[in-house]
C-alpha cells in the first residue's frame, strides 16, 4: 500500500459525514480509503490514449419525453367537467390509471400504484360532492 491516510484525515472525514466512529471503525475506514486510493493509482497507470471518455459504464436511456397532455384537460377543466357532471370522479381516476399503465413501463415513476385504494377514494369523493353539485345546480336555476 503506497497511500497512507492519517488519523486527522479520518477524523475530518467523520466530521464532514457527521459520523461518530469508534476506534476500530476509524481503522477500518483508513484501510478502505487506502485501498481505494491504491486502486485509483492502478487505474491511472492505464494507457487511455484514444479512448473516448464516458460518464457511465452502461448505455444511458433517456426516459424523459416531451410533456404532452394526452387527455387535453387541465386540472381546472377536469374540475369543471366533474362539476357539470360530464365526467365522474371515478371515471377521471380510471382514465388516470389507464394513462399511468400505458406509460409507466417507460417512465418508471411509481413505486407502487394503489388502484383499488384510488378507486375507493374516488367513489367516496363522488358521494361527498354529489349533493353539493346538486345544490349548486338548484341555486343557479
Amino acid at each position: 500500500m503506497a497511500n497512507k491516510i492519517s488519523d486527522e484525515t479520518i477524523e475530518y472525514v467523520g466530521i464532514l459525514a457527521k459520523l461518530e466512529l469508534s476506534g476500530q471503525e476509524k481503522e477500518d475506514a483508513k484501510a478502505d480509503m487506502e485501498k481505494m486510493l491504491d486502486y485509483i493509482d492502478t487505474l491511472n497507470e492505464l494507457d487511455t490514449d484514444g479512448i473516448e471518455p464516458m460518464s457511465h459504464v452502461f448505455p444511458v436511456k433517456n426516459v424523459f419525453r416531451e410533456d404532452i397532455v394526452t387527455n387535453g384537460l387541465t386540472a381546472v377543466e377536469l374540475g369543471k367537467k366533474i362539476k357539470a357532471k360530464e365526467i365522474s370522479v371515478v371515471e377521471a381516476v380510471k382514465a388516470s390509471i389507464a394513462q399511468i399503465e400505458k406509460v409507466e413501463k417507460d417512465v418508471n415513476s411509481f413505486v407502487t400504484l394503489d388502484k383499488e385504494g384510488a378507486l375507493k377514494r374516488a367513489e367516496e369523493v363522488q358521494k361527498l360532492i354529489a349533493p353539493a353539485v346538486d345544490k349548486l345546480e338548484a341555486c343557479m336555476k
